[in-house]
């Protein structure tokens, strides 16, 4: 499980999705932001940037399981989201 952490347009919005890869991950978490809209009306335009920028995170550095990426919305903006690899209790 991942849990996604997005800060965006003054708002920090948490989801979780189940993947065993972090691009697996980034594609069911723009799939679910997709179904559950929870960007708003920037929520196509997020998931979108998401999948163009699939490859495109970083590992943060000195810590285990945790990444970051920034996905333009295109006519939204960037948003800054860090993924945690989480254990599912």
């Amino acid at each position: 499980m991942y849990t996604f952490i997005a800060s965006f347009d003054e708002g920090i919005y948490i989801a979780q999705v189940v993947s065993d890869t972090v691009p697996g991950a980034v594609e069911s978490w723009a799939k679910l932001l997709i179904e559950e809209r929870f960007l708003g009306e920037a929520s196509e335009a997020m998931a979108k940037g998401a999948l163009e920028d699939l490859e495109d995170y970083s590992k943060i550095e000195d810590r285990e399981n945790v990444w970051c990426f920034t996905p333009y919305a295109e006519g939204y903006g960037v948003a800054i989201i860090n993924i945690v690899k989480t254990v599912r209790e």
